[in-house]
């Protein structure tokens, strides 16, 4: 076997596996690229948030602390207020000789109308002297703890009880109280100014703390004096604090308390304090996180909400990068298969090769195309050899509009990666050939292209068309020409709105011609008779043979009917004639049926069923003229 007729083998195609370890590179890019931005904007949003914790963080521990200052300072002058109070009561008291009564509205104007503060004098037994409440008729306190501190003290000092019920009132109070003596310096009694822990806690203020806000008072022995969160005050037995945490020993401090355990809401505070420097106290200031946080909350779901979005993004254009890759690679493996394949494919065979190199100018238009490579029948397809064409420009052997036009295929092929189809050639173009088959795929930054000459099949195609679409005897077109071009027609005139006509022509005698002359002179006829339809139609207009005596015209556009009826007078005008045949002469006539679309029917069948139907009809009523579809007349 030559090596000319050796058979051509398939190179295998790499394995999937060895194809995307070759392109590994290429492939990774994407995710690689992808994950790092993706990794970049979660760092930046989380940094983002951690910073703005960091912020409210710091704020909040400065205004707790801030806040459980002023309120230790507001506290303090409470306290001061009262004790400056039962000081003054005293001496009231002793400058009236024990009748100063409390009851009066000079006395209880002495304290604030909400009832959250009062004023009671005890004598040395226990007894009620005068308050500035009511109280009820009996009430003796001589072995309350504050009247025997009072009574027992050694020196003169205020002194400052538990929260506790019963005694003087029914409600939880907070007892401050002074000793009374008589001019001996004898104990005489004791004055109690009685607050209730909401007196402590009044300073709550909404400008400063919110609803969900603590403050409370407590004792340096950790009893809760008060308490309340918002505009709740909590009972004495059920404090706003369930579990004091455990704070450092300085006078003042923050921390961070879970309120789980802590909180009598559960919620989590920056919980400030700060001890009394001139009594036994210590203000606590809860500010809630949740509250602090509340501001921030919704920024931060928006920029959580902005970094899923974004990965997500990242995460599809990582996957299309992938897509993407995995086609570019394989198209240039494609187009690297293209090219081995057209060069072993083209090297013995019929088909000129040449791979073109584009060129671009410096505003990257395309200009030319290098001719980089071909083989001996492609240099033989432009009357130049091998040598000559390889290295030159394309334009330098191409002029005139034979050069616009191939531009112009380039241009489009390396559009759209690829390009074939059959053209002519034009007559300043060097190429050698009539028709030439053109086929150009895309590969890199040029193009793969192949000429072969198709003129020899082109001939003969065209001859097998015209004998398939000709009537051999009289040269007109036939019935198969009919079937592909009635149908074109009749959409080409639904299109543009117009009508069209069809006339079927049969000769009337032409039976009789042919028994008694012979074929031969039926075909003489024949002839003839096709010549004077063609003679009577209007230009542009078609005579078709469908077969025996059997004639079709088709008439487009036609403005009305009688466009078609006046062709159809000429034809049976025509035929009136005598023909002149070798062996005599003879007469025949022409029946002519008219059908018109669209009133007669939409499809070649239709119109051309009723131009017979019609034609039959001019037959039966005396032959030899014509008669236009009529639908009733077909129905009788």
């Amino acid at each position: 076997m030559t090596q000319q007729n050796a058979p051509l083998t398939r190179t295998k195609p790499p394995s999937r596996v060895a194809f995307i370890r070759g392109n590994l590179t290429a492939i990774l890019v994407w995710p690689v690229g992808c994950l790092a931005l993706a990794i970049t904007i979660w760092i930046i949003t989380l940094s983002i948030i951690k910073s703005d914790h960091e912020f409210v963080e710091r704020n909040a521990r400065k205004n707790a602390s801030y806040i459980a200052t002023s309120f230790a300072q507001h506290l303090t002058r409470l306290l001061d207020q009262a004790d400056q109070t039962a000081i003054h009561l005293r001496l009231d008291w002793r400058q009236s000789n024990g009748r100063l009564k409390l009851d009066t509205p000079i006395g209880q104007g002495l304290f604030p109308h909400n009832g959250l503060l009062s004023a009671t004098i005890l004598d040395r037994q226990g007894d009620v002297i005068t308050s500035t409440r009511s109280i009820k008729t009996g009430v003796n306190v001589a072995k309350m703890a504050y009247f025997l501190a009072q009574r027992n003290a050694t020196e003169d000092r205020l002194h400052i009880g538990p929260l506790m019920s019963g005694g003087l009132f029914d409600k939880p109070t907070i007892q401050l109280s002074r000793r009374l003596q008589d001019a001996n310096g004898a104990f005489d009694g004791v004055i109690v100014i009685s607050a209730e822990p909401a007196y402590f806690t009044a300073f709550f203020d909404s400008a400063s703390l919110g609803q969900a806000d603590l403050l409370a008072v407590m004792d340096k022995e950790g009893a809760m004096r008060g308490s309340r969160i918002g505009n709740t005050l909590y009972p004495a037995d059920s404090p706003a604090i369930r579990q004091m945490p455990t704070l450092a020993p300085a006078q003042r401090g923050v921390i961070m308390a879970s309120g789980n355990a802590i909180f009598a809401d559960g919620e989590d505070r920056y919980l400030a304090w700060q001890a009394l420097s001139a009594y036994p106290f210590v203000t606590l200031i809860g500010l809630s996180e949740q509250q602090l946080l509340a501001p921030y909350i919704d920024t931060w779901a928006t920029y959580r909400q902005g970094a899923m979005s974004a990965s997500a993004f990242l995460l599809a254009l990582s996957l299309i990068g992938i897509i993407m890759s995995l086609r570019m690679a394989q198209r240039h493996y494609q187009s690297e298969e293209v090219k081995r394949t057209y060069r072993i494919a083209t090297e013995g065979g019929n088909e000129g090769f040449y791979m073109l190199r584009a060129l671009f100018d410096s505003e990257q238009h395309l200009t030319d195309f290098l001719i980089e490579d071909c083989n001996e029948r492609g240099a033989l397809l432009i009357g130049k050899t091998r040598e000559q064409l390889i290295g030159s420009r394309f334009t330098e052997h191409n002029d005139g509009i034979h050069q616009k036009i191939m531009l112009g295929v380039f241009r489009k092929a390396m559009q759209t990666g690829f390009y074939e189809d059959e053209f002519e050639v034009v007559d300043d173009s060097p190429l050698r050939g009539v028709w030439l088959h053109r086929r150009l795929v895309r590969a890199d930054t040029g193009l793969a292209m192949t000429l072969r000459d198709i003129s020899a099949l082109k001939n003969h195609n065209s001859e097998l068309t015209r004998v398939a679409n000709e009537d051999a005897l009289t040269l007109l077109p036939s019935r198969h020409w009919l079937t592909s071009f009635l149908p074109a027609a009749i959409e080409r005139n639904a299109v543009a709105g117009t009508m069209l006509a069809l006339l079927f022509v049969d000769l009337d005698g032409f039976k009789s011609v042919n028994d008694t002359l012979g074929h031969a002179a039926g075909d003489e006829l024949l002839q003839q008779a096709a010549k004077r339809l063609q003679s009577v139609l209007r230009p542009g207009d078609h005579v078709v043979r469908l077969g025996g005596d059997e004639f079709t015209a088709i008439l487009e556009p036609i403005m009305s009917e009688n466009d078609a009826t006046r062709v159809a007078v000429r034809i049976v005008e025509a035929f009136n004639r005598p023909f002149e045949l070798s062996q005599g002469i003879k007469t025949v006539g022409a029946s002519v049926g008219i059908s018109l679309f669209p009133r007669d029917g939409h499809e070649s069948d239709a119109l051309l069923r009723n131009a017979d139907i019609a034609m039959y009809r001019a037959k039966s009523e005396g032959k030899n003229q014509y008669r236009v579809y009529e639908k009733e007349a077909a129905s009788a």
